[in-house]
């Protein structure tokens, strides 16, 4: 998909694609996910928002990280989607994900440590109460 992303946005990264989200009828519930590459640098996917907010809730970052960069858990406040930041997964790991079925390109398996286990309760309880 082509896209208009403003420069500010794109930065010194060498392309960008982007698959948009729709996530109800109304036209303020769009927004746009998208894969940037950096040349001699790994591919990273992040949300890129421009022209609006994002309405995430920060609910916990891992204690025990060492950077205390991650793994991290937010809910959207406006889908009641969780956004989760994790560890990438080992190729173990992938082959047993994919036993179950295939991961499609726009999607990624991360994992995350069981002492976050209650922050993900809590937003799956933040996410369920934003549906009421």
């Amino acid at each position: 998909m082509a896209i208009d992303v403003p420069q500010a946005e794109l930065g010194t990264h060498q392309s960008v694609t982007c698959v948009p989200r729709v996530t109800n009828s109304s036209a303020a519930s769009h927004h746009t996910v998208c894969s940037i590459t950096t040349e001699g640098e790994r591919e990273i996917s992040q949300p890129l928002t421009w022209g609006a907010s994002m309405p995430l809730r920060f609910i916990a970052k891992d204690p025990d990280s060492p950077d205390g960069d991650s793994p991290t858990v937010w809910v959207d406040e406006e889908t009641s989607d969780l956004v989760i930041q994790g560890w990438k997964i080992d190729d173990s790991t992938k082959a047993e994900c994919l036993a179950v079925g295939n991961i499609p390109e726009h999607e990624a398996v991360v994992r995350v440590p069981a002492r976050l286990a209650r922050a993900l309760r809590e937003a799956c309880d933040v996410a369920e109460r934003g549906t009421d």
